[in-house]
């Protein structure tokens, strides 16, 4: 092998050497460090968003008042007697299907977010649809800005009216709801006489509560 060359190789083998020493000795100057690990934030309370679904066994408008939204989930204290287990309750969208008619004459579904009292007011609107033929009516709509809906709904017994609804027999209402879980508490503390049943049953209300028109599908 050429002189050269050697000599070559060895200055590249004696560089390499040389940045190897030097992380060694920048890696024994690092001092060891103890990192604090610690549990991240949380929100411990049970929050769901929730579509409910409810069938009209008459043709009918109904009323919704707050009591009503924070008495939809219960659970069973008694045989025949339950409680809310709603903390809060916020409506986020209802939607309404009226089935035609035998007769197939128009029917209507309509929905409104009334306004509620001086302090929490809103536009006065209705939305409504009509069926026409076989097709049956459909509406859908959000509260509306400033109405009692578009907020967090009251409990403690408040029977401001938050949701009208018009529609006809055998018509699905259905309400998307962001429910927080009382937490040790519940807005509503009113009893409630339901059919008999087992103690600690979770069940879904009707939607106008004592009424019992407007009555929840699929669920218990």
């Amino acid at each position: 092998m050429p002189v050269k060359q050697i000599k070559v190789e060895i200055n590249l083998a004696q560089k390499s050497n040389g940045r190897g020493a030097r992380r060694r000795v920048l890696q024994n100057k690092s001092p060891n460090r103890m990192v604090a690990v610690r549990p991240p934030q949380f929100q411990s309370t049970f929050t769901v968003n929730k579509r409910l679904r409810f069938q009209a066994t008459a043709a009918s408008g109904s009323v919704i008042t707050a009591q009503n939204f924070n008495q939809i989930l219960l659970v069973r204290i008694t045989s025949t007697t339950a409680r809310s287990i709603i903390g809060a309750v916020r409506l986020l969208r209802t939607e309404v299907w009226g089935p035609m008619s035998s007769s197939l004459a128009p029917v209507t579904t309509s929905i409104q977010y009334p306004s509620s009292g001086a302090v929490v007011t809103s536009p006065n609107r209705i939305y409504a649809d009509t069926s026409m033929g076989t097709l049956g009516s459909y509406v859908s709509a959000r509260p509306e800005k400033g109405s009692l809906a578009s907020f967090w709904i009251p409990g403690g017994g408040n029977t401001s009216p938050v949701l009208a609804t018009g529609y006809p027999t055998g018509a699905i209402i259905d309400v998307q709801l962001k429910i927080v879980i009382a937490d040790g508490q519940g807005n509503d503390t009113s009893t409630i006489t339901v059919p008999a049943g087992s103690i600690g049953d979770v069940l879904i209300w009707n939607l106008d509560g004592t009424t019992g028109n407007l009555t929840p599908v699929a669920y218990l």
